[in-house]
């Protein structure tokens, strides 16, 4: 999912095992959804580099489950990156092929002058 942070709240405890970080995100479709999602333990501190505003892409799970009659869901986070990143890892790896493509070039170059 696609969208940009409106909110992120801090790391509550529960007991002496669990943690959960929530955060919310409208997602950039033409009619957008906010959506509250959550880190869990350890990865709570993945927020840690984002802040308000900025465009993420969210790999998330839904949750559920059933107590004393009632049924909750929830987003389970699972990875966040910036649109930044993405940008970075998709220019790398075009440059990465025009690399090889280039050093094929020089290759094919260096043996037609040898066999000249």
């Amino acid at each position: 999912m696609n969208g940009s942070i409106k909110s992120i709240g801090e790391t509550q405890t529960f007991g002496d095992k669990f943690q959960k970080r929530e955060f919310v995100v409208e997602t950039d479709e033409q009619y957008p959804e906010t959506l509250k999602l959550e880190f869990i333990n350890d990865q709570c501190d993945a927020l840690d580099t984002y802040s308000v505003g900025e465009v993420v892409t969210v790999a998330f799970v839904p949750k559920g489950n059933e107590y004393q009659g009632k049924y909750y869901v929830q987003l389970r986070a699972i990875a966040i990156s910036g649109v930044a990143d993405k940008f970075v890892e998709k220019e790398n790896k075009k440059a990465k092929t025009l690399n090889k493509a280039t050093q094929k070039l020089v290759d094919e170059l260096r043996n037609a002058n040898t066999l000249a």
